[in-house]
């Protein structure tokens, strides 16, 4: 009988971290992809934070399950993810995509079995993104991304304006400014890392 009862517990409780695991399988494909890559175009931070959010789901079960504490666990994952970001160079939306997308994941098991509030909060979450996060109140507001020339203008070094013009022609956007990460004289390429806005 009591063999009977523990293996009862357990599929009540794989039961519930199957469907926590699918709601969250949902919003975080929607938050990655359906608002950060279509808006962004980066895939390498669509599957990073993508990955980080289930192996951080998962993780979070097996440590509800154990004799820990949360917050030591917290303590690793905060570890982990300063390392994560030390490796590399984050933009400010691109830490706070990160910021939620660990937030989607700890969501799921502070609120329980409690499956329509992990199902709003993830809604809200989402939808909040993509309100702030859109050109609806930020119309001119001005972005970053790398870019990659066939050819070296003659006057990147020398004159910022002219090359921002030229640069704007070649966009169809406004370059208000921009730094220079590589110049190769061999294969007459120069990439940089652009600002610009879309307004003309």
């Amino acid at each position: 009988m009591e063999f009977l009862k523990n293996l009862s517990i357990d599929t009540m409780l794989f039961q519930q971290f199957g469907i926590l695991f699918a709601i969250n399988l949902v919003a975080i494909a929607l938050f990655s992809y359906g608002l950060y890559y279509r808006k962004h175009k980066d895939v390498n931070g669509c599957i990073s934070y993508t990955l980080f959010n289930i192996f951080l789901f998962v993780i979070i079960f097996f440590l509800s399950e154990l004799e820990t504490t949360f917050s030591v666990g917290f303590a690793i994952f905060g570890l982990l993810w300063l390392v994560r970001l030390r490796s590399d160079t984050f933009s400010k939306i691109d830490i706070s995509y990160f910021l939620w997308s660990l937030a989607l994941a700890i969501i799921g098991w502070l609120a329980g079995d409690k499956y329509v509030v992990v199902a709003a909060a993830d809604a809200l979450i989402i939808c909040c993104t993509w309100i702030i996060d859109s050109n609806l109140f930020f119309a001119d507001w001005f972005q970053t991304t790398t870019l990659t020339l066939d050819h070296i203008p003659k006057t990147i070094l020398s004159n910022k304006q002219k090359t921002c013009a030229l640069l704007s022609q070649e966009t169809n956007t406004s370059v208000v400014d921009y730094t220079v990460l590589d110049i190769n004289n061999v294969k007459d390429s120069v990439h940089m890392i652009i600002k610009y806005s879309k307004s003309l």
